[in-house]
């Protein structure tokens, strides 16, 4: 029983060394064709022995085994690669790994201009950041009369009847 437990440790470890290549899938794929030979064995033995040797408990177990071996191995190798030591655009993931020894300040596959600080690319704004406009007075009945008024021509007031 000990056997089945390293199987399918050592399956999904290995998928997990190459996530996201050909080389875990084909880890998940020989396991998986492992485990049906062990089930064609079981069919075999069987039929050598007429009937003698065989084991019903051990197809109850061995279908739901494998069917979570081969699922959680194509979940681990479908996760992500981890992205230590790499470079993207902070927009659109673009891989900048030797961009920098060349001194290119934007991305070329969208064009966003970057900064590598401490390994990272960060975004850099083509425009500086202005504060925001003050806050404009609140006009209160009290204060209403004390407005200063704009320079400008006079207001026009519209009398009915003219005169």
């Amino acid at each position: 029983m000990f056997a089945f437990a390293v199987y399918a440790v050592l399956v999904w470890a290995a998928a997990a060394r190459w996530r996201r290549q050909w080389e875990s899938f084909a880890w998940v794929g020989a396991a998986f064709a492992g485990l049906l030979l062990v089930a064609y064995f079981h069919y075999l033995l069987s039929v050598w022995t007429h009937g003698q040797i065989y084991l019903p408990v051990l197809r109850s177990l061995l279908y739901p085994y494998t069917a979570v071996v081969v699922a959680v191995g194509v979940f681990i190798a479908c996760l992500p690669t981890a992205r230590r030591g790499r470079i993207e655009c902070p927009r659109c993931a673009y891989d900048l790994h030797g961009l920098q020894d060349d001194h290119v300040n934007s991305c070329p596959e969208c064009g966003q201009p970057f900064m590598i600080v401490d390994g990272y690319a960060v975004r850099v704004f083509a425009e500086p950041i202005t504060p925001a406009a003050p806050p404009r007075k609140r006009v209160t009945p009290a204060t209403r009369g004390r407005q200063r008024r704009r320079p400008g021509p006079a207001p026009v007031v519209l009398r009915w009847p003219p005169a």
